[in-house]
């Protein structure tokens, strides 16, 4: 999926303050995202609330340790 910097930045909070240049962040499709969601919430630093986005998929966001953002989504019922 190609989105333009400054949608991704109003998308996704935790990347408003990054500068961006050459970049990548990672968009997984993945089945029982809210199981997911609930194993990892704890583990991580970052992490945004799973939300419906207006193309149909519930999703949310977190950062690696390395600060790779990286992206889980379900498509909605």
């Amino acid at each position: 999926m190609f989105q333009r910097s400054d949608n991704f930045k109003n998308d996704v909070e935790m990347a408003k303050d990054i500068p961006f240049g050459a970049s990548v962040s990672f968009y997984m499709e993945i089945d029982d995202l809210d199981s997911f969601y609930d194993e990892i919430k704890d583990k991580v630093a970052e992490i945004t609330e799973p939300q419906l986005a207006w193309y149909g998929m519930k999703e949310f966001y977190t950062k690696d340790p390395n600060g790779y953002i990286l992206g889980f989504a379900e498509k909605a019922e």
